[in-house]
């Protein structure tokens, strides 16, 4: 490709520039990019991508590693969502957030992709392109917090139920049970330790 006569490659808006400009700000931003051709099955994924499906760069990808890299509690979900992006009658955007399980290093990661499909004239799929990125640290953020909240509340329902209460033993007896509702333990057992230690 040349450039157009009254393009100056100093223009920071020159086409060479734009293009710079979009490579950098995806790596800055850890945006994995995405390409399938529907017809073949062949898949597109730069090293960034791989990573996330924990397989090495050099390796080729096909739509079957992507599935068998799905989370078996998540692939029902994507799948249903990839494969209405690529239905001309739907066409909807490919927009899910999920788990794989790495295919080398069998590690669990948490990405976001979002993608849509691409039509010729007969409308049919001939591409699925988008992004994805590694979202593993903020839902690993989220649980954290989730779990925190949780404890929370345990202890303000432990402090409500045991605030009129002055025997030690029912004190024990309700904390007891609240943890082990908590828990989801069929048994929550409790004891006292001596000053001595004994």
């Amino acid at each position: 490709m040349t450039l157009p006569h009254h393009t100056n490659p100093s223009d920071p808006l020159s086409w060479q520039n734009k293009e710079e400009q979009l490579r950098l700000a995806v790596e800055a931003a850890e945006i994995g990019l995405w390409d399938v051709d529907t017809a073949t099955g062949k898949v597109y994924w730069p090293e960034r991508v791989k990573a996330m499906f924990g397989m090495s760069p050099e390796c080729d990808v096909t739509l079957d590693d992507f599935t068998q890299a799905l989370h078996p509690d998540d692939a029902p979900r994507v799948l249903d969502a990839f494969a209405a992006a690529q239905d001309p009658q739907l066409r909807t955007v490919y927009d899910v957030e999920y788990r794989t399980i790495g295919r080398e290093d069998g590690i669990v990661r948490w990405v976001a992709a979002k993608g849509r499909g691409l039509f010729d004239d007969e409308g049919r799929c001939v591409r699925a392109i988008g992004t994805v990125i590694d979202i593993t640290a903020r839902k690993r953020a989220e649980a954290l917090q989730l779990q925190v909240q949780q404890r929370v509340r345990l202890l303000g329902r432990i402090e409500r139920a045991t605030r009129p209460l002055v025997q030690a033993a029912d004190v024990m007896q309700v904390t007891a049970k609240l943890l082990g509702e908590h828990l989801g333990a069929t048994r929550c057992a409790y004891t006292d330790v001596e000053p001595s230690g004994d």
